[in-house]
């Protein structure tokens, strides 16, 4: 998991434990981020994890608080916790398509991650089927506009 909890760093972008304990923030955010938010994304992303399945990787940040997502290839699935219920967004991101280094996006929100995973494939799936369509009409000469 891509965490740590050194002590003192010049950078002031890096979590410093304060003496009691119950703040884990970097000098630099100023939020006072609890050292317990940051056990709890810490211990919700690796749940996220285990629930998605194999290959998926935890990653945990502070802005102005602690957040978690998890990657896997072009995916990463992140948690919005609110104050009823948490919901989930699933990005799939292709960066660096063709000649000009595109960025192909599918983002989705949904009440379960496997739910935001899934509607996002079916997306990139469709997109990927109108290109091929597209293509192969191209290629065969359907697409003549005369």
């Amino acid at each position: 998991m891509t965490t740590t909890m050194e002590k003192v760093r010049s950078d002031g972008w890096t979590p410093v434990l304060s003496d009691d304990g119950t703040v884990y923030c970097s000098p630099r955010c100023g939020h006072k981020c609890s050292k317990m938010a940051f056990d709890v994304a810490t211990r919700n992303c690796a749940a996220l994890a285990a629930r998605m399945g194999d290959g998926w990787k935890p990653h945990v940040w502070e802005n102005s608080g602690w957040h978690y997502r998890v990657e896997k290839g072009p995916a990463k699935i992140y948690c919005h916790p609110s104050m009823t219920s948490d919901r989930y967004a699933a990005w799939i991101e292709f960066e660096g398509i063709g000649d000009r280094g595109s960025v192909l996006q599918f983002i989705v929100n949904a009440d379960t991650p496997e739910d935001a995973l899934g509607i996002a494939t079916q997306q990139a799936n469709g997109t990927i089927a109108q290109i091929r369509a597209g293509l192969d009409a191209l290629l065969s000469g359907e697409n003549d506009r005369g």
